[in-house]
């Protein structure tokens, strides 16, 4: 069977079809409603799905049982992720959390340990010390939630969205002109200036390892260091799938 890794966020959801070599086929769509039968395998795949949302990994569960009947779907579990953790709750800890930084290990495992910061609907920054072991982190919204808790919480501050083509404008200057730069620019660096605060202050020496569809819009604005993986989740999901896979077929 053809393995899938699945990362479903809040507001996105990143279908990663492997293709030659280590590079992957990426299909991003906002619900399961969205047609994308095309882009697919036509060979039985097993999907192994890391979720923050159970809603939808529920509905892309009955939607692969609908249209592709001999797929195999699998939901990770915490336990499923190779990694150890030194927190108060395993599982409660997100998968995608757990699912990038066992990845990101496997992608740079130095004896410094690294901080992987995952921005999307939420933040996430976590450090995996040098002994490979999760040691938890911080969370904090994302630009588009702020964005929107902005507009909600205030009386005439407009509910303001960005893309990828707006990004280069909002971070040429620190300075905005009229109310809806002044909030893109408030909110943009501010984000920019915790991830790197709080990241120096987890660990001052260890690597970072950046993903998520926020750090794609503002990559060329990040520190050169830092090492942007896009599909960190998507990735993890895959790998993990192949060992479960394999097992479950035993």
């Amino acid at each position: 069977m053809q393995i899938i890794g699945v990362d479903i966020g809040n507001s996105a959801i990143k279908i990663g079809v492997p293709n030659s070599g280590d590079e992957f086929n990426r299909i991003c769509i906002a619900d399961v409603d969205e047609q994308f039968h095309g882009e697919l395998p036509s060979q039985p795949c097993f999907w192994s799905v890391c979720s923050v949302s159970q809603s939808k990994a529920e509905t892309l569960k009955l939607w692969i049982e609908k249209h592709r009947p001999a797929d195999r779907y699998y939901l990770l579990q915490a336990d499923d992720v190779p990694l150890n953790s030194n927190v108060v709750n395993r599982q409660q800890v997100g998968r995608d959390r757990l699912v990038a930084a066992w990845m990101a290990n496997q992608l740079c495992s130095i004896e410094s340990g690294l901080v992987v910061i995952d921005a999307g609907t939420a933040v996430t920054i976590d450090l995996v010390d040098s002994a490979a072991c999760f040691q938890g982190g911080v969370i904090f919204p994302g630009i588009g939630t702020n964005l929107k808790t902005l507009a909600r919480a205030t009386h005439d501050l407009p509910d303001l969205e960005t893309g990828t083509a707006q990004v280069k404008q909002i971070m040429e200057d620190v300075i905005g002109k009229d109310t809806e730069m002044a909030i893109l620019r408030g909110v943009f660096r501010s984000q920019l200036a915790a991830y790197e605060k709080i990241s120096h202050d987890i660990s001052a020496t260890s690597p970072i390892i950046a993903t998520g569809g926020v750090i794609e819009l503002m990559k060329e604005f990040l520190p050169t260091h830092w090492h942007f993986e896009p599909l960190l989740v998507v990735r993890g999901a895959y790998e993990i799938g192949k060992t479960i896979h394999k097992k479950t077929d035993e």
